[in-house]
């Protein structure tokens, strides 16, 4: 919770009471899942009933396989993970849309792929275990994004709002990806490629993370704004 927290305010959106975010054009409120996944069904249909959400979006969350088990992309169960696929069966029974960003087979999303992982994963059928038949997640969404970087898959559905709303501004700016991952990393946040505290965003560089968001912001500009001759001063009559 303090890393998102530290990340949400560094881009400039406070994390504030629901009621108090529901007023706000930059605000946000964070809730957690239960630590007991008992009681993480009743959560879920909870959080429908209280937000009545247009959208939910799962960015990197790791989904169950079909014996129902979470596993990291190694074939390893993780220890005391809470798994919150509950929330997304909750959306399908409600018609609420559905994104699923990931950049491996064992995260929410990529059961729309489920058959094709199974096979192309090299822990696809199998895991560091006996009986264990493979991590792809059998959970689907109404639309799966796969990208070898979950953060720029997001981005990349930020840029085309932008496109959309007409306002590059939806994708942060390079010197603002630079702060919202260092107020991640300085509030204790780990790189997880190489566990580290550097400035890396899933084993690349932290300057690549922020020339992607340079990119897509000019992808934007260059869409929406007007055309433009490079003529800066009058008109050249012909």
């Amino acid at each position: 919770v303090v890393q998102v927290v530290a990340s949400s305010q560094a881009a400039g959106i406070m994390v504030r009471d629901a009621a108090l975010a529901r007023t706000r054009r930059m605000g946000a409120c964070l809730e957690t899942a239960p630590t007991d996944q008992a009681d993480v069904s009743y959560w879920a249909r909870r959080m429908f009933d209280k937000y009545q959400p247009k959208a939910i979006i799962a960015i990197e969350r790791l989904g169950p396989n079909e014996q129902g088990i979470i596993h990291y992309s190694t074939g390893v169960v993780p220890k005391n993970y809470v798994d919150v696929a509950p929330l997304f069966a909750q959306a399908s029974e409600r018609g609420v849309f559905s994104i699923g960003i990931g950049d491996n087979a064992n995260e929410i999303g990529f059961g729309r792929v489920h058959a094709f992982m199974k096979d192309f994963h090299p822990y696809g059928r199998r895991c560091q275990y006996e009986g264990g038949v493979g991590v792809p997640t059998v959970v689907a969404t109404d639309v799966f994004l796969p990208a070898s970087i979950s953060n720029w898959g997001a981005y990349g559905i930020s840029a085309m709002l932008g496109f959309l709303c007409r306002n590059q501004d939806l994708v942060q700016s390079p010197e603002l990806e630079r702060k919202i991952v260092t107020a991640c990393l300085d509030a204790g946040g780990w790189e997880m490629r190489y566990c580290t505290s550097r400035f890396i965003v899933d084993g690349t560089e932290g300057e690549s993370s922020m020339s992607i968001t340079q990119l897509l912001r000019d992808m934007i500009r260059v869409n929406i704004a007007d055309p433009d001759r490079g003529l800066s001063h009058g008109v050249i009559d012909r």
